[in-house]
């Protein structure tokens, strides 16, 4: 599913079968690598990285 989203787009990109399975209006957002991001947060699956099919990573 996250393949199927562009960068700096979210469910709303995705053909209309799938879309109707998301509700909530932030729901599997790619980052945009040319735009600041929102706090990063590597703990819900909402938001992924803008080239990779991943959540972002946390490093210390």
């Amino acid at each position: 599913m996250i393949s199927m989203i562009p960068e700096g787009k979210n469910y709303r990109a995705l053909p209309e079968e799938y879309r109707v399975f998301y509700k909530y209006h932030e729901a599997l957002t790619r980052y945009n690598s040319n735009k600041p991001s929102l706090t990063i947060n590597t703990g819900h699956r909402s938001y992924f990285h803008y080239k990779y099919n991943r959540i972002p990573t946390q490093f210390y």
